[in-house]
């Protein structure tokens, strides 16, 4: 996909094993901000950048629970290449992907946000294993390195004149090194656990956080679970912590069992649980709402379709609530404790009573209103003029009831017709 001056949105979307020049999967050039939401880049490659996705020229993409998977680019940016470029990434990981430069991320003049992000198995040929920076000022909190690699140096991470601000995150068993920042300015890095620690860093803890291997733990992407007696656990900075991690499940747990809930470092809460929420739909006016799926309660990322139903004589008009637009049905994904509207309002129609021959009688109709709405009860009475007397009904009417009742169910269009008594009694003179 190639966005140019452009913002869709993505919801379950896979892309995989696509290739291109640039940006293997998704190509974001020039004030391109989609949203990504539950999607996977698996096996894309690009001959130079970005192998999973490319954001170009202020191009900032909001992804939430993305996965980059075996990626590839021959330059640099196996998963992700932000150039100038501010995206903003949630519960994603990047594991498995490659690039000469910077396998995992590749920033430059950029300032990613990341929060509960895990950085797996990426490798470089030359620097910057998970990340590679240059001139980057972005933000990363509760993120995990583990198992990436660099040919030179960098395995977590590599920076080049970048100061992120790194805080309640994971830097522990990358190759060769954990992190490489070369010139000034340098990251502001502080409650993290870092192998072999981190000069000019503030409540850096260098002992075994003690990760798992990347598996499915819940949640949209895989993670690096905390196993029990973790450094990382109730660790992090207790005045910044999430609501949620990775998998959003709910932050902050007691895992030490110490009395006191902390936040944990990384992107994983041990001991933690999914997060139940409510899914209330209403309606305004005549209709029904079928919901799928319709459970009782919801886990974030879950996937719902409303279908509004007009009941007869109405209309769907629009969402209001939680959701907007028109869209029917509606697809969204739940993201929190959710409270949709469904409006519908009443169709209106038209009454047309014709006389003929014209001016030869009239209709009373009552009640008589510019519009009816579905079920509506009119009476019709017809009155001849001297010398004509009302004869039957046609159109959407038959038969001669006088006067005659009918019930609005769409527009409706009666002729009255009147016949003069000598036309009426003629034919009797005549057999007589």
């Amino acid at each position: 996909m190639h966005n140019f001056e452009s913002s869709p949105t993505l919801t379950n979307v896979t892309f995989s094993s696509n290739s291109a020049h640039d940006g293997g999967g998704l190509f974001n050039n020039i004030n391109s901000n989609p949203t990504l939401t539950n999607v996977s880049f698996s096996g894309n490659s690009a001959t130079y950048w970005g192998g999973g996705i490319n954001n170009q020229s202020n191009s900032n993409p909001n992804l939430t629970n993305v996965t980059f998977s075996c990626n590839s680019a021959g330059e640099s940016g196996g998963g992700m290449l932000n150039v100038q470029s501010h995206p903003t990434l949630t519960n994603v990981t990047f594991s498995c992907n490659s690039a000469d430069y910077s396998g995992g991320m590749a920033n430059s003049e950029s300032s990613a946000t990341l929060t509960n992000v895990t950085f797996f198995g990426n490798s470089a040929t030359n620097y910057g294993g998970g990340m590679g920076n240059y001139y980057y000022s972005g933000t990363m909190t509760h993120v995990t390195f583990s198992g990436n690699t660099a040919g030179i140096n960098g395995g977590g991470m590599k920076g080049e004149r970048s100061n992120p601000t790194i805080t309640n995150s994971i830097f522990w068993g990358n190759t060769p090194d954990q992190l490489d920042f070369v010139l000034v300015p340098f990251p502001i890095i502080s409650y993290s656990v870092i192998e072999g620690g981190f000069t000019g860093g503030t409540n850096i803890i260098t002992t075994d956080p003690l990760l798992g291997s990347l598996a499915d733990n819940g949640g949209f992407t895989q993670t690096l679970a905390l196993e029990a007696e973790s450094s990382a656990i109730d660790t992090a900075d207790p005045t910044s912590c999430p609501a949620f991690d990775q998998r959003y499940y709910f932050r902050p747990i007691d895992g030490d069992e110490s009395g006191s809930a902390v936040c944990d470092m990384g992107a994983y809460e041990y001991g933690s649980y999914e997060v139940d929420f409510s899914l209330t739909v209403d309606v305004e006016g005549e209709g029904s709402v079928p919901i799928n799926p319709d459970e009782d309660t919801y886990h974030y990322g879950d996937v719902v379709t409303l279908t509004a139903s007009a009941d007869p004589g109405w209309s769907f008009s629009s969402w209001s609530g939680d959701a907007s637009g028109e869209q029917n049905p509606l697809l969204f994904t739940i993201t929190g404790n959710t409270s949709i509207m469904a409006n519908f309002i009443q169709d209106e129609y038209t009454l047309s009573v014709i006389v003929e021959p014209f001016g030869k009688g009239s209709v009373i109709i009552d009640p008589l209103q510019d519009t009816y709405h579905y079920g509506d009860e009119i009476t019709l009475t017809p009155t001849a003029i001297p010398g004509w007397s009302f004869d039957n009904w046609n159109g959407d009417a038959s038969g001669a009831d006088n006067p005659l009742t009918i019930t609005i169910n769409e527009d409706t269009s009666i002729t009255a017709n009147f016949l003069e008594y000598f036309k009426i009694y003629l034919p009797f003179i005549l057999r007589n």
